[in-house]
């Protein structure tokens, strides 16, 4: 085992101590990051600096000079701990971590291209997957990691405004989920079967999400003031998530395109004169794939595409005062998948979340959501059918429950500490493997 050492980074009125054992290439980014700051907020008080958006602050003004000039750069940290001391496979726990670093060009300002944007971003991530180590379970317990240590280049797209912004197209590099299936409150919770986007999409298709981009474009059209609609087509590709294809290019090993539609309407709610937000989407995957039953028979067919369709929605429905963001906000979402490929046919999610929790705490939010997944009854009865061929061959499975219940705690704008508890029932679909009760925290900050 590496020996700990600790080392010293001058910043600011109190040291920083660094442990060697995390210095990976995350954490040598941060230490640099951190012992800049004196530097950038030599113009700046802390107070100033507590209060900002980001954690280096505007580095002496330069950040402002660089927006002004049509250059934001972004970066960001979330690190995820996770244990279950009782449950699931076998007990233990686990450490994962992103880190982000980027910027988006404004082109008409560097290039005076009208309503033109450019994105890159790069992408580390590492750790341990606590869901696939010891658990056992379908829907991730820590969201950011997929369990393949990796860098990638996440995002190398071009965005363009049409029609004073009624219309919108993106090209490049980067995720479907990136523009889909999304619904703000799902960044208030660790748990994968949540966000970025509702895991069955991720698991019955080629749906990407990042870190692991594809090839693609969409095209984002406002019918009103409050309705949307969207389509786009990605490339379908296996070995993309390879870690050692985080910088691919090319489309070698591609096995077709998926196309999701999506509207989008975000309207006040006559009643509770209070906004929401609802879409409502499918997709096609011209893949061709074995049907699901091909996990227990091997002489399945191959199906010929593959296809789903989702719905989610978030609504305000109580806030403290006129104009204030404290209140309680509700979500739900469901996917059906096809019922010849998908191995959650079925899938429902649903929550509450709260802002604002004690007096001066008007960000903190108190969270809480049930994710299920029905496994597809063509694998069930294949599994039963191969059970009474050969008895104790299979164990049949029947569906995936998570229960997680957490805190969010704005330490500043730019870090938020996100202490909580989840409950996955009958893990991986099975059981006959006890309920696993996982402690989580969840820390991210914006450079």
């Amino acid at each position: 085992m590496r020996k700990a050492t600790s080392y010293v980074l001058a910043s600011g009125e109190k040291p920083v101590m660094f442990d060697t054992r995390v210095l990976s290439l995350p954490g040598i980014l941060l230490a640099v990051i951190i012992a800049s700051i004196p530097a950038a907020g030599l113009a700046e008080t802390v107070e100033d600096w507590l209060k900002g958006d980001n954690m280096t602050g505007d580095w002496g003004g330069l950040r402002s000079k660089l927006h002004e000039a049509g250059v934001d750069p972004t970066g960001s940290f979330v690190g995820e701990f996770a244990g279950n001391p009782t449950g699931g496979r076998r007990q233990g726990a686990s450490y994962d971590h992103e880190i982000d670093f980027g910027a988006d060009f404004d082109l008409e300002k560097l290039l005076q291209l009208h309503g033109t944007t450019f994105h890159f971003l790069l992408a580390e991530y590492a750790g341990k997957s606590l869901s696939d180590d010891r658990i056992g379970n379908l829907f991730q317990v820590q969201e950011v990691f997929d369990g393949k240590p990796d860098t990638r280049l996440a995002n190398l797209s071009i965005e363009q405004n049409l029609s004073d912004g009624g219309v919108n197209i993106k090209v490049g590099r980067f995720s479907a989920g990136d523009d889909f299936a999304l619904v703000d409150v799902a960044k208030n919770f660790q748990s994968g079967g949540i966000q970025p986007v509702p895991a069955a999409l991720t698991l019955n298709s080629g749906f990407t999400t990042a870190p692991i981009p594809s090839w693609g474009g969409r095209i984002k059209t406002k019918l009103s003031d409050t309705v949307f609609v969207q389509a786009g087509a990605y490339e379908v590709n296996p070995t993309l998530a390879e870690p050692s294809n985080g910088f691919k290019l090319s489309t070698s090993g591609a096995t077709g395109a998926i196309v999701p539609v999506e509207i989008d309407w975000n309207p006040t709610n006559p009643l509770l004169k209070l906004p929401g937000e609802y879409r409502f989407g499918g997709y096609y995957d011209s893949s061709d794939v074995k049907d699901v039953s091909s996990a227990v028979d091997e002489a399945a067919p191959t199906r010929h595409g593959r296809w789903g369709l989702y719905f989610l929605g978030q609504q305000a429905v109580y806030r403290e005062a006129a104009n204030s963001s404290r209140g309680l906000t509700v979500f739900a979402g469901g996917e059906f998948g096809d019922p010849f490929t998908a191995e959650i046919e079925w899938f429902l999610e649903a929550g509450l979340v709260y802002q604002g929790t004690f007096a001066g705490r008007d960000n903190d939010t108190v969270n809480l959501a049930l994710v299920r997944g029905w496994i597809n009854n063509r694998l069930i009865d294949a599994q039963e059918d191969a059970d009474q061929l050969h008895p104790d061959s299979e164990v049949v499975q029947s569906a995936e429950t998570v229960i997680e219940l957490n805190y969010g705690a704005e330490i500043t704008p730019w870090f938020t500490l996100r202490p909580g508890f989840q409950f996955v029932f009958d893990p991986g679909g099975y059981d006959n493997v006890p309920t696993a009760v996982v402690l989580g925290l969840q820390s991210s900050v914006t450079f």
